[in-house]
């Protein structure tokens, strides 16, 4: 898939999230799952309106990341220990759309990350992906992927 990029503001988001170390490959995909299915267990049962999916991979290590997956919402709820607020982080990014099925994501960061190297712009902080709007139909589905840059 080609990827356009774009340099814009992005304001900090408010979820609500379950923080996760994992290694790539199935256990990410299970602890992102995971950590889904227990926040929207507790908007269920505690309210508050909600927005999209979003995983933030906050650290990188050889073989190993630190995850929040949450879901956006208006205002921060107290969680409940497991579940927690935070926040996406706001600044410069650069963003980049995926259009297609979950587990070509990864091709998607790495060209975010390499536009990055080859335009200079450092790399800041973490990066992010806010799912879109479910579909059955995996080719359909929208993924915005973001880094926070330092220009």
């Amino acid at each position: 898939m080609t990827y356009e990029f774009h340099i814009t503001q992005a304001p900090e988001r408010t979820l609500l999230a379950v923080h996760a170390e994992v290694h790539s490959g199935p256990e990410l995909v299970s602890a992102i799952k995971g950590g889904l299915d227990q926040v929207w267990a507790y908007l269920k049962a505690n309210g508050g309106k909600a927005g999209h999916n979003v995983v933030v991979y906050r650290t990188f290590e050889p073989g190993r990341m630190t995850i929040d997956s949450g879901v956006q919402v208006d205002a921060p709820l107290p969680g409940n220990g497991t579940v927690v607020p935070v926040t996406t982080p706001g600044g410069t990014v650069v963003a980049t759309v995926h259009v297609g099925p979950y587990n070509k994501l990864g091709d998607a960061s790495s060209a975010l990350h390499q536009f990055c190297r080859m335009h200079d712009h450092p790399i800041s902080g973490p990066t992010w992906e806010e799912y879109g709007d479910w579909t059955d139909d995996p080719s359909k589905l929208r993924t915005d992927v973001f880094v926070l840059v330092a220009k």
